[in-house]
């Protein structure tokens, strides 16, 4: 990736537009006015929500990641896919000269984070995981409370995360009308979505 000068923009993409990247291409609009940044291209299996959120940007929808991957006006991606592509969609867009950030888990097993860190060491790309939660500063003055002993002898700790749902955490309603059978924008890429392609 060529440096940039400051007034130039870092482009942008959002690869993956379900709920959580539906939240960022809104968020990444929203910052379009006060930081150097524009978001101009997403992609996700289902055509319908591409494409809606591509209009919300005013960028382009993809169908195919590896194509919005071969723009070389993009700077950097976001990853919010299902957490199966991870790995290679990080390792393809670092191959592709984007600099990446991944929503967690970084990947699904110790030996697919490893090839992960490689490929960013080797080619020298900037790679960050949303894991922002456990950075808050509240995990670190907790700590320093426990090393200085102001809170006494620590003997158990115990930590959650509850949406008190009735319907339960991370149950998100599909459009009953979509799937891969589906035609037009209510088409879902199966195969893609598994892996396979």
């Amino acid at each position: 990736i060529q440096e940039k000068g400051a007034s130039d923009k870092i482009v942008l993409a959002v690869i993956g537009t379900g709920g959580m990247g539906s939240g960022h291409v809104r968020e990444l609009v929203q910052m379009e006015g006060r930081e150097n940044i524009r978001l101009a291209a997403v992609w996700d299996v289902f055509r319908e929500r591409a494409k809606s959120n591509a209009a919300f940007c005013k960028g382009d929808a993809y169908e195919d990641y590896r194509k919005l991957l071969e723009r070389k006006d993009i700077d950097a991606v976001v990853i919010a896919t299902p957490d199966h592509w991870h790995a290679k969609i990080s390792i393809d867009s670092m191959e592709a000269g984007k600099q990446v950030y991944c929503q967690k888990p970084m990947t699904l097993t110790v030996e697919q984070a490893i090839e992960v860190r490689n490929v960013a060491r080797k080619l020298g790309r900037k790679f960050q995981v949303g894991v922002q939660g456990t950075s808050e500063d509240r995990y670190w003055k907790a700590q320093q409370a426990i090393r200085e002993g102001r809170i006494g002898k620590v003997v158990w700790s115990q930590a959650s995360y509850s949406r008190n749902s009735r319907d339960g955490e991370f149950n998100w309603p599909m459009d009953r009308e979509a799937g891969p059978s589906a035609s037009g924008d209510k088409h879902i890429e199966w195969d893609m979505w598994l892996g396979h392609e």
